[in-house]
């Protein structure tokens, strides 16, 4: 399983994922199993949070309501993690 982020910041496991374009699917993946393992993979290694990054002024469409079901459906225990958004990045302010 692939992650583009994973590291530990004052003691939070976060995980997640970076995109140029703002989807969240890719290689042929729908958004919702792009999500699914994603929440996958945020399981396993107990993640605190997963950030959604992006270098566009937001997700397409259906992005993030992708992984908020992904996390209604699939976390199976302990406290779910947190879902962040990040926009614009590396873009000037």
């Amino acid at each position: 399983m692939e992650l583009d982020l994973c590291l530990i910041i004052r003691g939070r496991v976060i995980v997640g994922e970076a995109k140029s374009n703002g989807r969240l699917d890719a290689g042929g993946k729908s958004t919702s199993r792009a999500a699914a393992r994603l929440v996958r993979a945020a399981q396993l290694l107990t993640a605190d949070e997963i950030v959604l990054a992006t270098s566009q002024p937001k997700w397409a469409p259906g992005a993030l309501t992708a992984v908020a079901a992904a996390l209604a459906s699939g976390w199976q225990r302990g406290p779910a993690p947190d879902i962040v958004k990040l926009t614009n990045l590396g873009q000037s302010s």
